[in-house]
């Protein structure tokens, strides 16, 4: 394959652009393979069970002592975390893709299959990863699955419904009234099927699965405030989970605003495919003149897009402007979701203290050139941290918090639902933050 001097006008072939990482990460990451965040920082849990980047996945040998299991059901990914119960530690990471990503990439695709009586068999995927997570686990620390001693759970309301077999119609439709909000404590056994493993084969094992506040705001995000000390802090801080459903929460202890709008695919892997890069290489152009701030490519761009690098088939890969309207779309949505929510709470940027940036697209995101694009207000990015999979670290704290269910009834109880489409402002937010600042 002939190597292509890069086009970056302020690289020059020396490759250290941002367009020359994206190459490399477009190389790295053309495999079927899709890599999933289970590291968390700046947590309560991070204390807890340690800072689970420094874990290495290999397999552990068990000594016979008990365990705890803090999973995460997203739904592009799933992520299994094995705790030690005396030490706290985390001694083994597992993570999957979701199957039912054949019935849709998000939430409402999930949703309507569902109602099309796809109900059952989209149930049947998730029973499915969560047994063979639990049980790639156990084969790879030598453990047995009556040494899990209980295990926590955290997902959206959609994921969750499907989960416990409740109907989802009620999901799809206005004004999206849920089944069941609350937390759940159910058996190992009975939430996986397992009715071939009797209780003392599982040691009576128990799944908590957190409880949620609305039909798209769910108990992965009441999993993120509670990892984050929501329920204890009196300054007001921001969270933002970036994903194909993107969800926003601003508050504290005593009133928390949330809210969720469709980002669509640019925040999972994008129609160009390679998450973040998409907002490094959309600042780069801005910063250099080759798009102006309505997103308009140079004309000689314009037809193809911009040359960004090859395939391993040798297939040219362009930013194009479909993938740059895709960007508008998402950044746009969760920007003025939070343009919203700060009017709603009655305060300024100025006041909020922290910004939290979770999931995997805001693990990678450059928050600079977030804040270029205008996915951030300036003010804001300066006050910007990513945090990583904190429905997974909410989990693993729940595992060891005696007064972990009063903190999270706390949370759900001075947390309001603002409903964007309902909102006047959200169309004119919305198509002013279209616009690349």
């Amino acid at each position: 394959m002939k190597k292509e001097r890069c086009k970056n006008p302020v690289c020059g072939g020396s490759g250290n652009c941002d367009t020359c990482r994206w190459k490399k990460s477009v190389i790295e990451n053309s495999s079927d393979s899709y890599e999933i965040v289970s590291g968390y920082s700046h947590t309560e849990n991070s204390e807890a069970v340690g800072d689970v980047r420094c874990i290495e996945k290999k397999a552990y040998k068990s000594d016979g002592q008990d365990y705890y299991l803090a999973v995460d059901l997203g739904t592009t990914t799933l992520v299994f975390q094995l705790i030690e119960k005396e030490s706290k530690k985390c001694v083994h990471t597992v993570t999957s893709l979701n199957s039912q990503h054949k019935y849709g990439a998000d939430v409402i695709s999930r949703i309507q299959a569902a109602t099309q009586h796809k109900a059952e068999e989209l149930r049947a995927c998730i029973i499915k990863d969560l047994r063979a997570g639990i049980e790639k686990i156990t084969e790879e620390t030598s453990i047995c699955v009556m040494q899990i001693e209980k295990m926590v759970l955290a997902g959206n309301t959609t994921m969750i419904h499907l989960l416990m077999g409740y109907d989802t119609s009620g999901l799809g439709r206005y004004p999206f009234t849920p089944v069941n909000l609350d937390m759940i404590c159910e058996s190992m056994s009975t939430v996986l099927q397992m009715e071939n493993v009797t209780a003392q084969d599982i040691k009576d094992s128990l799944i908590t699965i957190f409880p949620g506040i609305s039909a798209f705001v769910g108990g992965d995000i009441v999993s993120g405030l509670y990892a984050l000390s929501f329920d204890k802090n009196s300054e007001i801080n921001l969270l933002i989970d970036l994903g194909t459903n993107g969800e926003i929460a601003l508050g504290n202890k005593d009133r928390i605003l949330v809210a969720s709008t469709a980002a669509g695919p640019a925040f999972e892997c994008g129609s160009v495919g390679w998450g973040s890069e998409m907002i490094e290489t959309a600042a780069l152009l801005l910063e250099n003149g080759i798009m102006d701030e309505t997103g308009l490519l140079e004309d000689k761009y314009f037809e193809n897009g911009y040359p960004i690098t090859y395939t391993e088939e040798g297939e040219q890969i362009y930013f194009t402007q479909k993938d740059i309207r895709s960007l508008q779309l998402a950044k746009a949505a969760i920007r003025a979701g939070v343009e919203i929510l700060l009017l709603h709470y009655g305060i300024t940027v100025d006041e909020v203290s922290n910004v939290y940036l979770a999931g995997g697209f805001g693990y990678y995101l450059d928050i600079q050139k977030a804040a270029t694009v205008g996915l951030l207000s300036k003010e804001l990015a300066l006050k910007s941290k990513a945090v990583g999979n904190t429905s997974l670290a909410g989990a693993g704290r729940f595992l060891y918090d005696k007064e972990g269910t009063m903190a999270i009834e706390d949370i759900r109880e001075v947390s309001e639902d603002v409903v964007l489409s309902n909102d006047d402002l959200f169309n004119e937010f919305y198509m002013k933050f279209m616009l690349f600042e």
